[in-house]
């Protein structure tokens, strides 16, 4: 990676999976892997369609979940397995979690779609997912054991990252419609 911009605070260094006409880097392990999204035309706006995984040395490996028109990978721990969504061209976005070269899929009972959101070193993932009647609640999965998160009184609940403590940060919407971020631990 080239170092293109330093100011007093960061030094920002540009990721660009070759052949790629738009890339989204959206996790990093404490290993400085980055993981994340990339389409391979100039046109596909902010829609990715394959994910990556971009070692320390700058290699780039396309991950794509078997069978499925889009991939994004949006988290890695330290083990290496990551964690992310899919879509096949009929039907809902999925998450999955990949452990090796083994994909599983994560969709809690009763989804209609599922955005897998972080996966922490201990292999605990967290997300959103859309019940039947349209709403939607965070989750987090162990083990292939769900746990609805919902704060009370919200109309939704998001789920968007957990650390290594099992503390959960995301969102939730009130009656009311105003939205704040929460801490779940």
């Amino acid at each position: 990676m080239i170092v293109d911009y330093i100011d007093d605070y960061f030094q920002f260094s540009q990721i660009d999976v070759p052949g790629a006409g738009f890339t989204d880097a959206r996790g990093v392990n404490s290993g400085s892997e980055i993981v994340g999204g990339y389409c391979k035309s100039t046109n596909c706006g902010e829609v990715t369609d394959h994910g990556f995984q971009l070692d320390t040395k700058g290699n780039s490996t396309t991950i794509d979940f078997p069978g499925a028109v889009a991939t994004l990978v949006n988290g890695i721990n330290d083990n290496g397995d990551m964690a992310g969504d899919y879509y096949f061209s009929q039907g809902p976005i999925t998450g999955w979690l990949r452990k090796g070269a083994t994909f599983i899929t994560i969709a809690p009972p009763g989804s209609l779609a599922t955005d897998v959101a972080s996966i922490n070193n201990l292999g605990v993932i967290v997300g959103t997912f859309l019940d039947s009647s349209h709403h939607s609640h965070g989750f987090k999965y162990v083990n292939g054991v769900y746990t609805v998160i919902d704060h009370p009184n919200a109309t939704l609940t998001t789920a968007d990252g957990i650390d290594d403590e099992g503390e959960i940060v995301g969102r939730y919407q009130r009656p009311d419609g105003r939205n704040f971020g929460y801490i779940a631990k």
